[in-house]
């Protein structure tokens, strides 16, 4: 096969008069659902190699957020309905004999980086994971497997390359503001952009008024809650003991 390659004739982004740039942070939507698919590939990717000593074939590129609902409050809050996270794609689940788990891996290797990257939201109560991976086409499966012989990475006529651009300068600022902006750092000293570390704020309730600790716990605290007049506006606080944040009930 010949290919073909040429120059593409036309000005980089940072040099026209006008660049706008978007980074998606790491509670939003769309980074959550790449990296959960990115995650879930890495996580498949090791347990072929430990049993199998190759990779097989999986392709799980594809996720779906679905945002849950909350009644935000002051403190903390109640989740009334929980977020629904999809994930769709094909994986090897059957070789030589043994048996995959590919939904198991895929619900727990996504609560796990759910509970390491979004401290203040339950991953077991506040989220549902719902694969929807079904088996590995037969052709694929077997691309896959000569790949040995070969003795390099095979392609099927879907997969042809990778390219990748170095970021300009506006990028290259634009990614250094998110990550100092969500450092750990920046989240000790100034608890109102997010994930603060000083102190525990109190953990959201479902409506029902039980929470992850215990169904009686959530009782009394919902019998408190009702027995308590209404919360005055909070008293200044000084620089050196900055309120507690409120803890994120939505993924956007």
């Amino acid at each position: 096969m010949k290919l073909d390659t040429s120059a593409l004739q036309v000005p980089s982004p940072g040099s026209l008069p006008l660049e706008i740039v978007e980074r998606k942070g790491l509670g939003h939507p769309d980074t959550i659902c790449d990296a959960l698919a990115e995650n879930l590939s890495r996580a498949l990717s090791r347990v072929y190699l430990e049993r199998f000593g190759a990779i097989l074939h999986h392709n799980v590129d594809k996720a779906l957020l679905c945002g849950g609902a909350a009644r935000p409050a002051f403190g903390g809050g109640e989740v009334t309905e929980p977020i629904e996270i999809y994930l769709a794609g094909r994986a090897t689940a059957q070789f030589r004999g043994a048996t995959i788990p590919v939904h198991e891996i895929a619900v727990e290797e996504s609560r796990r980086w759910l509970r390491e990257n979004l401290r203040h939201l339950d991953a077991e109560r506040q989220v549902r994971i719902n694969p929807r991976i079904r088996p590995t086409s037969p052709d694929l499966a077997a691309l896959f497997l000569r790949q040995r012989e070969a003795g390099a990475p095979l392609a099927n006529d879907t997969s042809f390359g990778v390219g990748f651009a170095p970021l300009d300068a506006l990028e290259r600022a634009v990614l250094a503001v998110e990550r100092a902006l969500n450092s750990p750092a920046i989240k000790a000293t100034q608890p109102e952009v997010g994930a603060a570390t000083l102190r525990s704020p109190s953990p959201a309730r479902w409506s029902d008024g039980t929470s992850p600790a215990s169904t009686n716990t959530g009782r009394r605290r919902r019998a408190s809650a009702q027995s308590r007049p209404r919360q005055r506006a909070p008293e200044p606080r000084s620089r050196s003991t900055p309120p507690t944040a409120t803890p994120p009930t939505a993924c956007t």
